[in-house]
């Protein structure tokens, strides 16, 4: 495998990319969400939503989150758990133009859960309409750049508490490249690939 550049942006295709399986897409989902939670991926959107919601503090409705590119809905659910733990009420909206990766996200996720999943685009979608929050998180990295400005965009417009968005940008990290090289990705038989 030819070493990565990581001073620019890499144009490289993943695994759930191109067409698969339900079972492949769902099981490298799986799999990256483990990753996210060895590589702490989910701290610049839970410390950025910490912030926001003690902004909100003194509302009395529902904070509504949309995720855009939900995927498996990791993000979604742990969010779904913090705000449990902190009496926040919350909305929760999963976005994804997967729809085996919504079926994915459905199926990991609990029976009590409050969260709505949604397949389509959310430029359409009237659930993230009227948003409080988008979130894009390690999402961008499988967007060309004029639709991350598009996205940008749209998600500054959709996101009703004075423009909020966060989108954290997975980048891909030496650390995070070489425990996917040696395996740390799940062990074997893993449908995830990094090249």
């Amino acid at each position: 495998m030819a070493e990565l550049d990581f001073s620019r942006r890499a144009e490289l295709e993943e695994l759930i990319d191109g067409p698969c399986s339900y079972e492949d897409l769902r099981d490298c989902l799986r799999d990256l969400s483990w990753v996210n939670r060895l590589t702490l991926a989910y701290r610049p959107t839970m410390e950025w939503l910490e912030r926001v919601a003690d902004a909100q503090a003194s509302s009395s409705s529902a904070l509504r989150i949309v995720d855009v590119g939900c995927g498996y809905g990791d993000t979604l659910r742990r969010i779904e758990r913090w705000a449990k733990k902190r009496g926040l009420a919350v909305e929760l909206i999963g976005v994804d133009l997967n729809a085996n990766a919504v079926r994915a996200a459905r199926k990991a996720t609990s029976a009590g859960s409050a969260i709505v999943w949604v397949v389509g685009d959310a430029y359409s979608c009237a659930a993230a309409a009227d948003a409080d929050v988008v979130i894009a998180s390690l999402v961008m990295h499988h967007m060309a750049e004029l639709e991350i400005v598009r996205f940008l965009a749209w998600a500054e417009h959709a996101a009703q508490l004075g423009g909020s968005s966060t989108t954290c940008i997975a980048r891909r990290f030496r650390t995070t490249c070489s425990a996917w090289r040696c395996g740390a990705h799940g062990g074997s038989g893993s449908s995830v690939r990094m090249e």
